[in-house]
């Protein structure tokens, strides 16, 4: 029984982590307005709290994200 409640946990944080992080990813497309890649890695951490691979890629977008945001802080700041 035990075996059947972790494969159910499993399978629910799998189906919500993915819809988060496809909601994301729509959300991240030119001209549709919302926090897509916020909801990106909120999908990630949500997988990433049962697959080491969801914690691997959560790391490389966190990272992505931070340099993308230091780059445009700069060139906003070099504008005259």
């Amino acid at each position: 029984m035990k075996h059947i409640a972790r494969a159910t946990k499993k399978t629910l944080i799998f189906i919500i982590g993915v819809a988060v992080f496809v909601a994301g990813l729509l959300l991240s497309f030119p001209g549709i307005p919302g926090p897509g890649i916020v909801l990106m890695i909120a999908g990630l951490a949500i997988l990433a709290t049962e697959f080491a691979w969801a914690h691997h890629w959560k790391q490389k977008l966190e990272t992505s994200a931070k340099n993308i945001s230091k780059k445009l802080i700069r060139r906003k700041q070099d504008k005259p």
